[in-house]
């Protein structure tokens, strides 16, 4: 019996919305899996983004302020900064840095900065000033949204062509992609979209003019801002070589041998300067060079050096314990980490030792989270073996919670295709890594006893003997970590 024209009808729409069903399923998981891309991103480069660029900003901001402070009129750094970017603002500050307060006021008064370049008499008032300039290559660009809405589709067949096609999921993948993500200091949003069209930062080299700078040459090296940060760094060395601390003092000490000539030093000031292991005792130098000679920091060299006042501040007026208490909450919740899962160590040193013997990525180090420095691997064959024997199964051995840190490839996903390799990647590594190339990781070795509940009569065999004929030849009975060379590990 042939069907009508109704029946038919029914029949189509009956296979198109089956398809639609799947199509449906497909595109979901294809936009989630792009969603959560951008956003492991976002999370993990987004505020850094931001606060790269707003501090580099700052830099430059603070150089240009020093200029200006200098006795260099507006309309010439704006000329300057516009021919040759603002680099040229960086290496002027840097020379106004050397100068001693008796020679900074000579040259403020006689205007002799305005004399660096041959500027142009330019009278009429420039829609951009200097600021404006010099901070374009650590401006995010605001993108604006773009609207792909077309006509309403009308009936059945057109609405089920418009979502099997995806644009439904791709507006709201956009729509998501462009809202607010983060708020800036200026209280400016950015979205993820343009966060990662965000510039980079780096100023272009080889812009910088050549400067006429014979009034910056006079005593430079001896001015008083040059004689307090010699006593702070020198200070912040005693101090660490004093501490009893030996990984401090070999992370001191190492940068001789990896730097060689005259930027042995540099390196070192910076190494003190920026190490979140070193910093405090440079902070603690700071406060104390800082009160015996405050008006050395009160100078254009200081002034550049600390990136302005608010940042020196924070140095001399370090956070109360409240303050630091708050500081790890956030950090913890930034890192979606809960504070009864991480242990607490007192000092550096021994968070060194915890990292090398746990596989583990964070530690708390007197009340401040810390990350994995990539001078402190794990090291399995002194891992910390587990000694509760509710931690792993009785039967295999291995521990009820796997780590998580990925050493090699992940076996292959099943699929008509991934068979071969499926079996392949078992072979070679199931003995030692789990299904997400993790370190498979069992109990210590158990001691000699004379037989357990597993097996039957004489078959019964001691925990001691079923580990070894399960662990012996891949683990380490001591640690239960497997025995993996640096070759495979790599």
């Amino acid at each position: 019996m042939a069907m009508n024209f109704g029946q038919i009808g029914l029949a189509v729409a009956g296979g198109a919305a089956e398809q639609f069903v799947k199509t449906q399923k497909e595109l979901r998981e294809e936009y989630k899996e792009k969603k959560d891309r951008q956003q492991q991103w976002a999370d993990r480069y987004g505020r850094k983004t931001l606060d790269d660029l707003t501090s580099r900003s700052d830099v430059v901001l603070n150089a240009g302020e020093t200029l200006e402070n200098a006795g260099m009129e507006s309309a010439n750094l704006t000329q300057m900064v516009n021919e040759y970017d603002a680099n040229s603002i960086l290496e002027l500050a840097k020379r106004i840095e050397k100068l001693s307060p008796a020679e900074y006021r000579k040259l403020k008064e006689s205007g002799a900065i305005n004399e660096v370049l041959k500027f142009k008499d330019i009278n009429e008032d420039s829609s951009e000033n200097w600021a404006d300039i010099a901070i374009k290559s650590f401006t995010i660009p605001q993108i604006e949204e773009t609207t792909t809405a077309a006509e309403e589709p009308t009936g059945f067949f057109e609405t089920l062509k418009g979502k099997m096609s995806g644009a439904d999921k791709e507006d709201e993948y956009q729509d998501w992609y462009n809202s607010t993500y983060i708020e800036g200091p200026d209280g400016q949003e950015y979205s993820i979209r343009e966060l990662r069209a965000a510039p980079t930062g780096i100023l272009e080299r080889g812009k910088v003019p050549d400067f006429k700078l014979d009034m910056f040459e006079k005593d430079a090296t001896e001015t008083s801002w040059n004689r307090a940060k010699s006593d702070i760094y020198e200070l912040s060395v005693n101090n660490i070589l004093n501490s009893g601390e030996q990984d401090l003092i070999d992370l001191l000490n190492q940068d001789e041998s990896t730097v060689s000539g005259s930027r042995s030093v540099d390196s070192k000031e910076t190494l003190i300067r920026n190490n979140k292991r070193l910093k405090p005792y440079f902070d603690q130098a700071v406060r104390d060079v800082h009160g015996q000679r405050a008006d050395a920091f009160d100078t254009p060299g200081g002034r550049l050096f600390f990136g302005g006042a608010d940042s020196l501040a924070a140095i001399l007026n370090p956070m109360s314990d409240e303050e630091q208490e708050q500081a790890l909450l956030a950090d913890l919740e930034e890192n979606n980490l809960k504070r009864e899962d991480i242990a607490e160590v007192a000092t550096g040193a021994e968070a060194i030792k915890y990292f090398k013997n746990h596989n583990v990525d964070y530690v708390i180090v007197d009340g401040e989270l810390r990350n994995r420095d990539v001078d402190s691997p794990f090291n399995s064959e002194t891992a910390a073996p587990v000694e509760d024997d509710a931690a792993y199964d009785r039967a295999t051995f291995k521990l009820n919670k796997q780590p998580t840190e990925i050493i090699i490839e992940p076996k292959p996903k099943t699929g008509r295709g991934n068979v071969v390799k499926r079996r392949a990647w078992e072979d070679d590594n199931s003995k030692i890594y789990n299904p997400n190339g993790s370190y498979l990781v069992v109990s210590p070795r158990p001691d000699q006893v004379e037989s357990t509940g597993f097996g039957r009569g004489a078959g019964r065999k001691s925990d001691h003997d079923r580990w070894n004929d399960q662990w012996g030849e891949t683990h380490n009975p001591e640690t239960g970590f497997p025995i993996v060379s640096e070759q495979e590990s790599e």
